[in-house]
């Protein structure tokens, strides 16, 4: 399993990667007393596209 994180906000990074040709699976919103928001988003490349494996 390949993990990148990156400080963004969740709504636009799920647009950047629909637009990137991946499928946007699963989002998650987090919050707690250290972070005002987070987010896991679990994406996966359509099939198909390139540089699928």
């Amino acid at each position: 399993m390949h993990l990148q994180v990156h400080l963004r906000r969740p709504e636009q990074l799920v647009e950047r990667l629909a637009a990137a040709g991946f499928a946007v699976e699963a989002q998650l919103t987090l919050a707690s007393a250290e972070s005002a928001r987070g987010a896991l988003i679990v994406a996966r490349r359509a099939a198909g596209a390139a540089g699928a494996a």
